[in-house]
């Protein structure tokens, strides 16, 4: 995730702190070991340098169980979100299409949410997938409006060649409501 790389991006920046920090002392030492004087400084340096490594430790460890947390509620929310896909998956297969409806966001947010702890390439293809389960819904819903429209409208035909007109007109009322609920557009059929 993308904590794990912040963190490990601060440890490398801290380890070059250091990796200077120690240069420096090193060549401090030398030069107080050639002019006999007092090797304080340098033992002051030694203390800076050690709480430098126990921050950079702290840090760490914060960074590493922060990218732990997020893989984990990245799985969590993956999880969730495979389960409502199956659910969706099966509703759909059942034609029952006002719990396909319902599981398709449920799935969604849950990928969603997923990718905001985690990046993830397969729970992007299963969101790909989700948006196509969508798509294969409206198709089904369109598929079924259309036959039941047709099916009004030939009822109100009948009814009406029988001179039965009030009825008639309920059916071909009732088909329009059933065409208007999936289609935006007027029904080329009527024309």
């Amino acid at each position: 995730p993308d904590e794990r790389i912040k963190g490990f991006n601060q440890i490398r920046e801290s380890l070059s702190f250091i990796e200077k920090k120690v240069l420096k002392i090193k060549n401090e030492w030398d030069k107080e070991k050639d002019s006999g004087t007092s090797i304080q400084r340098v033992m002051d340096n030694i203390d800076v340098l050690y709480s430098d490594v126990l921050a950079l430790a702290d840090k760490t460890a914060a960074s590493i169980e922060v990218a732990e947390n997020n893989v984990l509620q990245g799985k969590k929310y993956k999880n969730l979100g495979d389960t409502r896909f199956r659910e969706a998956q099966l509703a759909l297969k059942r034609k029952d299409f006002i719990k396909t409806e319902s599981k398709i966001p449920e799935a969604s947010n849950a990928y969603l949410t997923s990718l905001t702890f985690q990046e993830d390439e397969a729970v992007r293809r299963k969101y790909s997938q989700l948006i196509s389960l969508s798509r294969t819904l409206e198709s089904e819903k369109n598929a079924i409006a259309i036959r039941e429209y047709r099916r009004l409208m030939e009822l109100g035909k009948e009814l009406y060649a029988n001179s039965l007109y009030e009825e008639a007109y309920d059916a071909n009322i009732q088909a329009q409501e059933v065409w208007n609920s999936t289609k935006s557009e007027e029904n080329p059929e009527n024309k």
